[in-house]
């Protein structure tokens, strides 16, 4: 019991000198960076136990960013593929995994006992069927900006669209394309349907029944252009007013702005109206004097 008693004396006594020279020692300021020496050390231990860690895989993202994947992963573009299995890597993206035992397959997976189908549009739009399907055959096509579609089997492609089986494209002017069904013909921007005929004109063909009569210049009617330089007909007796058509013993008249405007068989032109024809005894004295009444407007005269 006494030997104990010293011993223990002894301990408590080498532990306060030593408690007493790491106070001594710190207060010449050797110490005082200990905490953050110790995190630092800290720290550096766990990244080497990361490094020496043999489970470890370190991968790369597509951004650049670092990432880790599990023990006998592999780095798959910005995910982890399991053990086994296959990274598929299709066009501009960075990979995706498939299924041990599965294959790539444009961009999905092929599981076994299914087959890929190849496409005409490149190996990006393969796709993956079972082994009793049949693989759909298409048409491929690019539109007027240059993007590529696909048509189904029979089809053609028509413009920025596809024709179906028998159908006709029509091209007309600017037009990419549209498509018209079996049997119709193109006529202008229209289809003309078995049964009609195509009435010719400069530049507006249009279909009309095989009992209808066409309009334009087939008839003697006379072309004319309005304000927006947009050709338009006027009957065979009529005149070009403007953007309008004057009948047949009308006057053409024009109002203050510039417009012309028509007035019926008999009567006159008014600065903005048209003018009645009444009798002589009506008539004012300032009849067609100052007020600008009574004058009819002569498109040659100018």
């Amino acid at each position: 019991m006494f030997k104990v008693s010293i011993i223990s004396l002894y301990a408590v006594g080498v532990c306060g000198n030593a408690h007493r020279e790491s106070i001594e020692a710190c207060s010449e300021g050797e110490c005082a960076n200990d905490d953050l020496s110790l995190m630092a050390l800290r720290k550096s231990g766990l990244k080497q136990q990361q490094q020496a860690s043999p489970g470890v895989v370190h991968c790369t993202n597509s951004h650049g960013a670092k990432y880790l994947c599990a023990y006998n992963n592999t780095c798959c573009g910005d995910v982890c593929a399991g053990p086994g299995s296959v990274c598929c890597r299709t066009g501009n993206a960075p990979g995706f995994p498939c299924a041990p035992g599965n294959k790539c397959c444009g961009n999905t997976c092929q599981a076994p006992g299914s087959k890929c189908c190849r496409s005409q549009m490149g190996h990006t739009m393969d796709y993956a069927v079972t082994e009793d399907t049949e693989c759909s055959s298409h048409v491929s096509c690019t539109n007027s900006r240059g993007a590529k579609f696909q048509c189904a089997a029979n089809n053609t492609c028509c413009g920025d669209v596809c024709a179906g089986p028998g159908s006709v494209c029509c091209h007309t002017g600017s037009s990419p394309g549209f498509p018209c069904a079996p049997g119709n013909k193109c006529c202008g921007n229209t289809c003309q349907a078995p049964g009609s005929r195509c009435c010719r004109s400069k530049g507006m063909d249009y279909p009309v029944t095989d009992d209808t009569k066409c309009a334009g210049w087939e008839l003697g009617s006379r072309p004319c252009v309005n304000r927006y330089g947009v050709s338009f007909w006027c009957g065979r007796d009529s005149t070009c007013c403007g953007d309008i058509c004057a009948g047949a013993g009308s006057s053409c008249c024009q109002n203050q702005y510039g417009n012309d405007f028509v007035c019926a068989p008999g009567s006159k032109c008014g600065r903005n109206v048209c003018l009645a024809a009444t009798g002589s005894s009506r008539r004012g004295k300032g009849w067609g004097k100052g007020y600008g009444y009574g004058q009819r407007y002569d498109r040659g005269s100018k």
